[in-house]
């Protein structure tokens, strides 16, 4: 598992000593004078004592907070010290014209937070600049590259020994972008893995649920692609794929789990005497506890699930909200605050009483 994180302390953030993880502490700052003390940090946590199946790695956050002269530092040292970085990248519309012309809403919100240096960014970037940064790094995962052009589809697969996207596709479905060119940059040789981004656009954070995703709304991409996307990719983006091997009865049991039937009758495996790794599926993500509910009180009619008294903890009225992705999960619901008086449910159908039904 990838994982981004917000705190340099990682003691309780990865209790399943089953495991192996990569932790990539996020920076964020634009303002030169802040750049000494977040290289600072970032070596303090590089250097910090884990057990042997966490290994770190650092997380420029996005073109629009972080400094270029910054990202140069961390790639060179990047090479230096053999650690991978991760970065979003291509993820808006609004993100491509304020690295073109310095305008738009990012730049009013920045400067609305009194964040923005007009000396942090060369004018004008493109995420190609950005892509040839990264390049001299030891190794880079780039976070969603939803609107990356061809000829940055082109030199992401001249470096696909270094350079990997992540994509992330209910969180970009969520977001209502543009067609993903996932095809297109497969057929260039791009190496892509999936992701999930972080729960505030993505309901389970499950990579198996990312890939049921893509089986039922991306037809151009073949099952045994969508398999390799979600394991073996996610383990090469991150240089462990000689740790993870795929045998016969591990690939039935991914495939009678599944529950998609285009998914079934798709798996290729091969024989191999080695211990089945864990699932190399990329989890970006902020760090947080999400805190489980078990559904144990009736439903009703209107969407309303009806809690016992000691559950409800003073909230009073949990509306549902059905997505496709949930028809998959598993019995206990999980439930996300989105405003005081609303939150959203993942569950079965059979479990979670649909409005109106």
């Amino acid at each position: 598992m990838a994982d981004v994180t917000t705190s340099p302390q990682w003691k309780g953030l990865y209790p399943d000593e089953r495991e192996d993880v990569f932790s990539f502490l996020e920076l964020i700052g634009l303002a030169a004078p802040r750049m000494d003390d977040l290289q600072e940090k970032a070596r303090g946590y590089l250097a910090g004592r884990s057990p042997s199946r966490i290994q770190r790695g650092i997380s420029p956050h996005a073109p629009y907070t972080v400094r270029v002269e910054l990202l140069q530092r961390l790639c060179v040292w990047s090479a230096q010290k053999n650690f991978p970085l991760a970065m979003h990248l291509a993820e808006t519309r609004e993100e491509l014209e304020f690295l073109q012309s310095r305008s738009g809403p990012l730049l009013e919100l920045l400067s609305a937070m009194n964040a923005w240096d007009d000396t942090a960014i060369p004018r004008p970037m493109r995420p190609l600049d950005y892509l040839k940064i990264l390049a001299e790094s030891h190794r880079a995962l780039v976070i969603h590259g939803n609107y990356f052009t061809p000829l940055e589809m082109e030199f992401l697969a001249s470096h696909r020994d270094r350079l990997s996207v992540v994509y992330c596709p209910r969180t970009h479905a969520y977001f209502g972008h543009r067609a993903y060119p996932l095809s297109e940059m497969l057929n260039a040789g791009v190496r892509v893995a999936l992701g999930t981004d972080s729960r505030a656009s993505n309901p389970d954070l499950s990579v198996m649920h990312e890939m049921r995703h893509l089986a039922r709304y991306r037809a151009d991409v073949p099952p045994n692609v969508i398999l390799r996307l979600g394991t073996l990719a996610g383990a090469e983006a991150l240089d462990a794929g000689n740790e993870l091997a795929v045998c016969g009865q591990a690939s039935e049991r991914i495939s009678s789990s599944c529950g998609c039937p285009t998914m079934r009758g798709t798996i290729r495996t091969r024989p191999c005497s080695s211990p089945v790794r864990r699932s190399a599926g990329l989890q970006v993500r902020p760090t947080h506890v999400h805190r489980r509910w078990q559904l144990k009180g009736p439903r009703s009619h209107d969407g309303v699930i009806d809690l016992p008294e000691e559950e409800k903890a003073g909230l009073k009225l949990f509306r549902i909200k059905i997505t496709e992705s949930m028809r998959f999960e598993k019995p206990a619901v999980y439930i996300q605050q989105i405003q005081r008086s609303e939150y959203v449910v993942a569950g079965r159908p059979e479990q979670v009483q649909q409005p109106g039904r």
